[in-house]
């Protein structure tokens, strides 16, 4: 299905479809992913889709769909009928059926608070939606080993699931005015070729293009890569941290120096103040657990002494 106008279409549903939950507005969505995100990863098959809870729609042909973005990107996201009938559900209140989960987090707000996110905001003037994000995941193709990201009886990384050539995308997205929010894996490993890809957006005016949010272990932050991330559309630098006790850091983050990672962080943030730079943001994302909750202070003091920020996710269950 490939409505001509999703304004019209989003009329149109208000006006035949019952109400479906009296405490919101049908003008109040969960979420905004399905008129202005696609998540995506490149493995075998590229899966894509609207968020990380949604069931995956591939693509067989990946470099052909690379060579050819922004525009693929942009006619995937717009036409594809799968996409668009999860669309309509969407609109219709029909959460289940749009793929949504309930253990999403914005569903969870907009359920028990009412807040949401207003349609007509994330239409273009055509009145239909835009892909303004990607969150592009790159794992598990990484130089770490982490004891609650893999099996610890088996941790073999196969460094060939993830194609190289992503970047070409990423690149083409950013330079057309597209944010990406890259995660790992580890965005800065050489096979990807982050690095020349930011050179060559560094050499555009900022105003012009987008930017990359990007996860990193920062274990290879070196003095090259700092200055290249410093002069190109790099927001925010997140930096995995559990802990800032070396022992139990080197135990959690197998194959991770906590010196190596902690000295390249604070290189960043003293090259940027430097500079006098405000972005990026440099956001060290601690996951608390078992092992690491005991001194979750002691950490959270340590990191805002810095002057890096601090973002806390739980985890259910602890690292064997």
């Amino acid at each position: 299905m490939n409505p001509d106008s999703w304004k019209a279409m989003t009329d149109i549903i208000k006006h035949n479809a019952p109400a479906i939950n009296t405490t919101h507005s049908t003008d109040i969505h969960p979420c905004p992913a399905p008129f202005s995100q696609l998540y995506i990863t490149p493995r075998t098959l590229l899966d894509l889709r609207f968020c990380s809870y949604h069931r995956p729609i591939h693509i067989h042909d990946q470099e052909s769909f690379y060579e050819q973005c922004p525009e693929s990107l942009k006619t995937f996201f717009l036409k594809n009928s799968e996409l668009n009938q999860r669309r309509v559900a969407f609109l219709k209140g029909d959460y289940e059926k749009a793929g949504c989960q309930k253990g999403c987090f914005w569903y969870q707000e907009w359920k028990t608070t009412g807040k949401g996110f207003i349609l007509d905001e994330y239409l273009d003037s055509d009145g239909n939606p835009y892909l303004k994000k990607l969150w592009l995941s790159i794992g598990p193709d990484c130089n770490a080993t982490c004891r609650y990201c893999l099996d610890p009886s088996e941790f073999h990384i196969n460094f060939n699931t993830c194609s190289p050539s992503v970047m070409k995308m990423a690149e083409s997205f950013v330079e057309n005015g597209g944010k990406i929010l890259l995660t790992g894996g580890e965005p800065f490993l050489p096979k990807f070729k982050l690095l020349p890809a930011l050179e060559r957006l560094a050499k555009i005016d900022r105003h012009k293009i987008g930017h990359f949010d990007i996860h990193t272990n920062a274990t290879l932050l070196d003095d090259k890569c700092i200055d290249t991330i410093l002069r190109s559309p790099v927001k925010t630098i997140n930096i995995s941290m559990d802990t800032l006790r070396p022992d139990l850091f080197e135990y959690l983050r197998r194959g991770c120096k906590f010196d190596t990672v902690w000295g390249n962080t604070l290189s960043l943030v003293r090259e940027r103040n430097a500079r006098s730079l405000s972005y990026p943001s440099i956001v060290i994302l601690c996951a608390v657990m078992r092992d690491t909750y005991d001194h979750l202070d002691e950490t959270i003091s340590k990191i805002v002494d810095q002057g890096l920020e601090i973002s806390l996710n739980a985890l259910s269950q602890n690292p064997q």
